[in-house]
């Protein structure tokens, strides 16, 4: 009897293994070239005398929109007119001339790149559609570069205390009266004067402390706060209370909230 259910239970996950297969629609290996690498029309009339790559260089991410341009030439004898260009990345954006371009006659075509939040190196492309074709490319540029990320980087600190910036204003503590509990807080000060970190301690829970690593943070540093939980049978879990000490800002502008985990 157990021979028979061990097989039963085989023949079960066999269909239901070729009943999901058969809901997998497998793609090509040369559908997925075609969508990312579209074939161009056989098509000389549009010439690009300066080659078809465009390079941004070296570029700061925080330098803010970067352009650059690009002239083709049509060398047939009919007009040319370019109906729509796409792009392999939405930080990328082209404009261009919209009046048809006479044979003999030059056209330009313009490129912008949004550098911000896409530090690395540049690798996208733009795709050139004509009147030559709906369907079909009549040229593609392939873009490139290199964005250095920027060095201030408050922007990734959402949360401020005065000049202290914080990744985040709340921190979890579990619902644990034996064990001791750290936690980090990345943060980064966003003044121009050094500063140490530390807890009001007229408002801090005795049993919560603050420091920071390194201990004192200079102009523009990043680093982590580290908040310690030692249990105390002399208190009260809840509430447990943090403040930032800062003389400039009231109470609840410098608090860190504290979250018991329960479960």
């Amino acid at each position: 009897m157990r021979i028979v259910r061990v097989i039963i239970s085989a023949l079960v996950a066999t269909m239901v293994a070729t009943s999901s297969l058969a809901q997998i629609r497998i793609i090509s290996r040369e559908k997925r070239d075609s969508v990312a690498n579209p074939a161009t029309l056989q098509c000389k009339d549009m010439h690009f005398a300066k080659g078809r790559t465009i390079d941004f260089g070296a570029i700061k991410e925080d330098g803010g929109l970067q352009t650059r341009s690009i002239e083709w030439q049509n060398r047939g004898t009919k007009p040319i007119s370019i109906t729509r260009i796409t792009t392999s990345c939405g930080c990328v954006r082209c404009s261009y001339t919209h009046t048809p371009v006479e044979g003999g006659k030059s056209g330009s075509i313009e490129i912008k790149y949004a550098p911000e939040g896409h530090p690395g190196v540049i690798r996208h492309r733009a795709f050139i559609y004509t009147d030559l074709s709906a369907d079909m490319p009549t040229a593609i540029l392939d873009i490139k570069g290199n964005v250095i990320a920027s060095a201030d980087r408050s922007g990734d600190y959402p949360h401020a205390i005065g000049y202290l910036l914080l990744r985040s204003r709340e921190i979890r503590i579990d619902n644990d009266s034996d064990r001791v509990q750290t936690i980090r807080v990345a943060c980064m000060n966003g003044g121009k004067i050094p500063m140490t970190p530390r807890k009001d301690a007229l408002l801090t829970s005795e049993s919560i402390s603050l420091t920071a690593e390194p201990q004192t943070l200079q102009a523009g540093e990043e680093g982590d706060l580290i908040i310690r939980y030692t249990p105390s049978k002399n208190e009260e879990k809840h509430p447990l209370r943090l403040f930032v000490e800062n003389r400039n800002l009231p109470p609840r502008d410098r608090e860190v909230k504290i979250i018991i985990r329960t479960e």
